[in-house]
């Protein structure tokens, strides 16, 4: 596991950085989009997007961070992260034919699960700052945030009802589990 870590150290900084950068864009300049928006009010075409209403959301800080953070940018980086982190797990083995040594030492059972596991980990530790940044910001700047609403932040069902949808996770844990286990049988039958 620690070569596994060790190989995918660049990508885990480099990821990370970008969604601690990314956020240092966002959050602070809540006042200046805010302004900004309110140039363009007048505009019937950003109405049609942006209503008045909307606008005057955004002004609540728990509003403007949860919509623009979570349901924007980081939001939609949680894929892409975990294509980072998931996609080189055996590509480069095969590439370098690296694989064949790595087999010939371990058991392929636990060569599939040790690097999917360890991507895993990455990726989860990733989304976790990325989740709990929102929360740290706030208490260092003083801002009234809603800590109650951070767990499974990215689901609408927070928006639309205020708690956490435990089916919905549920399925979406069981198809991950289903995935990566028709990963390990194809990893398993597959040619070297």
């Amino acid at each position: 596991m620690k070569k596994e870590f060790y190989d995918m150290k660049v990508r885990f900084f480099g990821v990370l950085i970008v969604t601690i950068a990314l956020f240092f864009i966002v959050a602070p300049f809540q006042k200046f989009t805010v302004s900004i928006l309110e140039g363009y009010s007048g505009n019937p075409q950003l109405e049609k997007f942006l209503p008045g209403a909307m606008l005057s959301k955004l002004k609540e800080w728990n509003f403007y961070i949860n919509s623009q953070w979570y349901g924007k940018n980081f939001g939609q980086m949680i894929g892409i992260i975990g294509i980072i982190m998931a996609f080189p797990l055996f590509a480069r083995e095969f590439e370098n034919e690296t694989i064949v040594f790595l087999l010939v030492r371990k058991p392929r059972k636990w060569i599939y699960f040790n690097k999917v596991f360890a991507g895993a980990i990455a990726t989860l530790i990733v989304m976790l700052v990325g989740s709990i940044l929102p929360a740290i910001y706030s208490a260092v700047a003083g801002k009234e945030y809603n800590y109650s609403v951070i767990p499974n932040q990215l689901g609408v069902s927070i928006f639309e009802k205020n708690s956490v949808d435990f089916r919905y996770t549920l399925g979406i844990i069981v198809v991950c589990l289903v995935i990566t286990w028709i990963g390990y049988l194809v990893f398993e039958r597959k040619e070297v």
